[in-house]
């Protein structure tokens, strides 16, 4: 009986041979934001993520993650679910995931013109709320061309699908990317957004550029962007310009430029960054966002 016991004991302290190595990640960022005779306060990110990878053998293995963004709300979300989660599966096919912060593919390749701190402009709207996606990134074998396509559906209350593909081809250090994707709605139609980028780095240089046409599925919605940044090191100078054309002005024609300074001491993000706005060739005051993050 002891024998057994001991067994038991030794058992229960062996690792498994396929064990979850399980992280814990996050950032906290806080913005102070002097616009006009008004200072305000905001937390920009308060979040961790939950992650555990293991090895399925034969080439493959398994990621999955719960992320618990400062963003949810337990109070609107219909379950304890409704957390942005995901499932990879990866091998030498590439990879496929699940889940519902599974990106749709049209996104996968844009934001390369997203460079100034705090946020200073339009990001992409698909037209699409989806509840849970499905994303294939296939291993193609050929250098610098990479290739996602996605499915997502959206809630029994929403009859909607998207069906969304993009691809991207570097040379050079030169990428171009472009998406597209097709929403089918049980009334109603929407035109299909679509996006191209183009980026590069020359030494500590970086500038990217994007275009996305029907900007939320709304016809003749054009939104526009361009970023710039030089490394110098501890840190980044950043300039970013974006500009929102509404073709039937219901949200008003709006144009943004933000630039500014970031330095880095160890892991803590430091920055300045000042955003001018004018929506429908109204100028507002220019915003000063000071800022601080914490990144793990």
């Amino acid at each position: 009986m002891k024998k057994i016991i001991a067994a038991a004991v030794a058992t229960a302290f062996v690792a498994p041979a396929f064990a979850a190595d399980v992280t814990i990640s996050g950032d906290v960022e806080y913005v102070l934001t002097s616009q006009g005779s008004v200072t305000s306060g905001t937390t920009g990110d308060a979040d961790f993520k939950i992650a555990a990878t293991e090895d399925l053998g034969n080439g493959m293995s398994v990621m999955a993650y719960i992320d618990f963004d400062s963003d949810y709300n337990a109070s609107t979300a219909s379950s304890p679910q409704s957390r942005p989660s995901k499932m990879e599966i990866s091998g030498s096919f590439g990879t496929i995931e699940i889940g519902n912060d599974t990106g749709e593919a049209i996104g996968e390749f844009d934001e390369v013109a997203d460079v100034a701190e705090a946020g200073a402009g339009t990001t992409l709207s698909d037209g699409h709320a989806q509840d849970i996606g499905i994303g294939f990134k296939p291993n193609l074998g050929v250098e610098g061309l990479s290739l996602a396509v996605s499915f997502a559906a959206g809630s029994s209350t929403e009859d909607t699908t998207a069906t969304s593909i993009a691809v991207q081809y570097e040379v050079s250090g030169v990428k171009v990317a472009y998406g597209t994707i097709d929403k089918e709605v049980s009334s109603g139609t929407v035109e299909n957004p679509t996006v191209l980028s183009v980026s590069t780095s020359m030494g500590p240089v970086y500038v990217g550029y994007e275009n996305i046409s029907n900007q939320g599925g709304i016809d003749g919605d054009d939104f526009m962007a361009l970023g710039i940044t030089y490394d110098y090191g501890n840190g980044k100078l950043f300039f970013e310009s974006n500009e929102y054309k509404d073709k039937d002005a219901t949200t008003l024609d709006n144009e943004t430029t933000a630039y500014g300074v970031s330095y880095k001491l160890g892991a803590v993000n430091t920055y300045v960054s000042v955003i001018d706005s004018k929506t429908n060739l109204v100028e507002a005051d220019s915003a000063t966002k000071v800022g601080v993050e914490y990144a793990f």
